[in-house]
Protein backbone atom coordinates (compact mmCIF):
# COMPACT_ATOMS: atom_id res chain seq x y z
CA UNK A 1 0.00 0.00 0.00
CA UNK A 2 1.43 3.48 -0.98
CA UNK A 3 0.13 6.82 0.17
CA UNK A 4 -0.23 9.50 -2.49
CA UNK A 5 1.06 12.89 -1.86
CA UNK A 6 -1.43 15.56 -2.97
CA UNK A 7 -0.19 19.00 -3.53
CA UNK A 8 -3.18 21.01 -3.20
CA UNK A 9 -3.84 20.25 0.18
CA UNK A 10 -0.03 19.11 0.80
CA UNK A 11 -0.99 15.89 2.28
CA UNK A 12 -0.55 12.00 1.63
CA UNK A 13 -3.47 9.62 1.14
CA UNK A 14 -4.82 6.16 0.67
CA UNK A 15 -8.23 5.52 -0.10
CA UNK A 16 -9.42 1.86 1.32
CA UNK A 17 -11.95 -0.39 0.57
CA UNK A 18 -13.34 -3.74 1.53
CA UNK A 19 -16.10 -5.38 -0.77
CA UNK A 20 -17.61 -7.88 1.23
CA UNK A 21 -18.18 -5.09 4.20
CA UNK A 22 -18.97 -2.39 2.06
CA UNK A 23 -16.74 -0.30 3.79
CA UNK A 24 -14.59 2.65 2.43
CA UNK A 25 -12.05 4.32 4.23
CA UNK A 26 -9.59 8.07 3.17
CA UNK A 27 -6.63 8.44 5.25
CA UNK A 28 -4.71 11.26 5.09
CA UNK A 29 -2.40 12.95 6.91
CA UNK A 30 1.46 14.50 6.41
CA UNK A 31 3.80 11.66 6.84
CA UNK A 32 3.37 9.22 4.47
CA UNK A 33 4.59 6.48 6.61
CA UNK A 34 1.77 7.13 9.66
CA UNK A 35 -0.95 7.07 6.71
CA UNK A 36 0.42 3.86 5.24
CA UNK A 37 0.87 2.30 8.87
CA UNK A 38 -2.63 3.49 10.20
CA UNK A 39 -4.10 1.95 6.72
CA UNK A 40 -2.86 -1.39 7.08
CA UNK A 41 -3.93 -1.11 10.44
CA UNK A 42 -7.84 -0.29 9.07
CA UNK A 43 -7.44 -2.76 6.76
CA UNK A 44 -6.47 -5.45 9.43
CA UNK A 45 -9.08 -4.78 11.49
CA UNK A 46 -11.89 -4.92 8.48
CA UNK A 47 -10.23 -8.26 7.78
CA UNK A 48 -10.78 -9.67 11.51
CA UNK A 49 -15.12 -8.37 11.55
CA UNK A 50 -14.95 -9.80 7.85
CA UNK A 51 -13.61 -13.58 8.86
CA UNK A 52 -16.21 -13.43 11.71
CA UNK A 53 -19.02 -12.29 9.59
CA UNK A 54 -18.48 -15.31 7.62
CA UNK A 55 -17.74 -17.58 10.24
CA UNK A 56 -21.19 -16.69 11.76
CA UNK A 57 -22.50 -16.60 8.24
CA UNK A 58 -21.28 -20.28 7.89
CA UNK A 59 -22.52 -21.06 11.37
CA UNK A 60 -26.07 -20.24 10.06
CA UNK A 61 -25.65 -21.94 7.15
CA UNK A 62 -25.22 -25.28 8.93
CA UNK A 63 -27.03 -24.66 11.63
CA UNK A 64 -30.19 -24.81 8.45
CA UNK A 65 -29.19 -26.96 6.68
CA UNK A 66 -28.65 -29.39 9.79
CA UNK A 67 -32.57 -27.94 10.59
CA UNK A 68 -33.32 -29.14 6.69
CA UNK A 69 -32.15 -32.69 7.08
CA UNK A 70 -33.55 -32.81 9.90
CA UNK A 71 -37.40 -31.86 8.72
CA UNK A 72 -36.40 -34.17 5.80
CA UNK A 73 -35.65 -37.29 8.11
CA UNK A 74 -38.73 -36.63 10.32
CA UNK A 75 -41.04 -36.70 7.01
CA UNK A 76 -39.74 -39.97 6.37
CA UNK A 77 -40.02 -40.86 9.57
CA UNK A 78 -43.37 -39.88 9.69
CA UNK A 79 -44.53 -41.83 6.25
CA UNK A 80 -43.37 -45.13 7.39
CA UNK A 81 -44.90 -44.54 10.42
CA UNK A 82 -48.09 -44.20 9.02
CA UNK A 83 -47.18 -47.21 6.67
CA UNK A 84 -46.88 -49.14 9.36
CA UNK A 85 -50.19 -47.95 11.15
CA UNK A 86 -51.84 -49.76 7.61
CA UNK A 87 -50.55 -52.56 8.14
CA UNK A 88 -51.59 -52.66 11.24
CA UNK A 89 -55.09 -51.53 10.44
CA UNK A 90 -55.30 -53.94 7.62
CA UNK A 91 -54.38 -57.05 9.97
CA UNK A 92 -56.55 -56.21 12.41
CA UNK A 93 -59.53 -55.87 10.13
CA UNK A 94 -59.05 -59.67 9.49
CA UNK A 95 -60.01 -62.28 11.03
CA UNK A 96 -57.01 -64.97 11.34
CA UNK A 97 -58.32 -66.81 13.97
CA UNK A 98 -57.46 -70.47 13.77
CA UNK A 99 -60.36 -73.17 14.30
CA UNK A 100 -59.11 -75.86 15.71
CA UNK A 101 -62.29 -78.10 15.48
CA UNK A 102 -62.00 -77.47 11.16
CA UNK A 103 -58.32 -79.18 11.66
CA UNK A 104 -59.29 -82.01 13.90
CA UNK A 105 -59.30 -85.47 12.12
CA UNK A 106 -62.66 -87.16 12.62
CA UNK A 107 -63.07 -90.78 12.62
CA UNK A 108 -65.29 -93.37 13.11
CA UNK A 109 -62.72 -94.98 15.76
CA UNK A 110 -62.47 -91.57 17.96
CA UNK A 111 -58.54 -91.88 17.28
CA UNK A 112 -56.68 -89.36 14.86
CA UNK A 113 -53.98 -91.33 14.50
Amino acid sequence: MKATYNPETDRYQIELRHPELHKYRQITGRDPYVVESKAESQIAQWNKMWLKQKDRMEQLAQKQSKKDHAAIRTQEAEKELEQMRSILKATLAVDDKIRWDLLKVRSGSGCAW
